[in-house]
């Protein structure tokens, strides 16, 4: 096993337990104005490395936005929201054999 591998298994075993300290401590969110699109980027520029790229392709599509990206914003907790974004490219990313992952970005008009 080489040095990285050690390392990037003991920050997930860090992870882990913070993750755990945090279910058993009272959930306290931090609520404020989330850029999605500009955290969705920083998301996928930070996990690309990591995939395999014969294999496989991460991109974003804003193709479906009805205002201007910098637009949509939403009020959340910047590290739960991210936290949620990384698990599911992840998630995507490891069950995909091969081709591509798509994060597509949509808005609906609220009724």
């Amino acid at each position: 096993r080489t040095l990285s591998y050690e390392v990037n298994r003991l920050m997930r075993l860090l992870k882990t337990t913070q993750q755990l300290t945090r279910m058993e401590a009272p959930l306290a969110l931090h609520l404020q104005e989330v850029k999605l699109i500009d955290l969705l980027r920083f998301i996928i520029k930070t996990l690309q490395p990591h995939i395999p790229a014969e294999r496989l392709t991460l991109r974003l599509n804003l193709s479906c936005l009805g205002a201007p990206p910098d637009a949509i914003v939403v009020l959340a907790d910047v590290d739960g929201l991210e936290q949620v974004f990384i698990n599911l490219i992840h998630n995507a990313i490891a069950y995909t054999p091969q081709g591509q992952v798509t994060v597509r970005v949509c808005q609906h008009q609220q009724e």
